[in-house]
């Protein structure tokens, strides 16, 4: 959720984690970790938070390694403990989807 530490932002990521959903959450401001923490300590789910300007280049690249880094590494914990997908499989899929999501941001 991009602009998260005030306003519309922050409601709607309040409101997923509200469901259930683990958060990732970014924003300029300075407060996006008290933020964060204070969405966590609410509702009791995990809240990724990252400082980003999303009007730069090198901040959106960034998040989005950041994010699929820590989505894949909770989708290989479950792919490994449940339906045994093999490590050269989930690289695969992590360049697929880093390929799909960071390709057409460039310039």
């Amino acid at each position: 959720m991009t602009a998260a530490s005030k306003g519309l932002g922050k409601a709607t990521a309040r409101q997923f984690a509200r469901e259930g959903a683990k958060v990732a959450i970014c924003a300029r401001s300075e407060f996006i970790d008290k933020t964060a923490a204070e969405i966590a300590s609410e509702t009791g789910t995990e809240v990724l938070s990252l400082r980003a300007d999303v009007t730069s280049q090198a901040d959106i690249e960034r998040v989005a390694i950041k994010f699929v880094s820590t989505v894949f590494y909770h989708a290989g914990q479950l792919c490994y403990t449940k339906t045994l997908i093999d490590a050269f499989t989930l690289c695969k899929l992590t360049k697929f989807v880093l390929l799909s999501w960071l390709m057409p941001l460039q310039p």
